[in-house]
């Protein structure tokens, strides 16, 4: 299994809700398509605890994106960046 982490903030005008809602309808277009294996479900970021050791970026949320092998990722990179 390959996977990737996605940190991210959202705009002030969005909301935690919307954004996973487009999301779900966006990894079930990518799995149909066997673009991705899986994407699980939104974190939310806790800067309280010591285990948050990450101070080069300031992101309130992240994803994991599971998929099969690199191949997978690498046709799943090419279909979502620009021509």
């Amino acid at each position: 299994m390959f996977r990737m982490l996605t940190c991210f903030n959202l705009r002030p005008d969005s909301s935690i809700e919307e954004f996973s809602q487009s999301l779900g309808e966006f990894s079930e277009h990518l799995q149909k398509s066997d673009l991705i294996h899986s994407i699980g479900p939104i974190g939310c970021r806790y800067r309280d605890t010591i285990l948050d050791t990450d101070s080069e970026r300031d992101h309130n949320y992240f994803f994991i994106t599971s998929f099969r092998d690199r191949e997978q990722s690498d046709r799943a990179v090419k279909y979502m960046m620009p021509h």
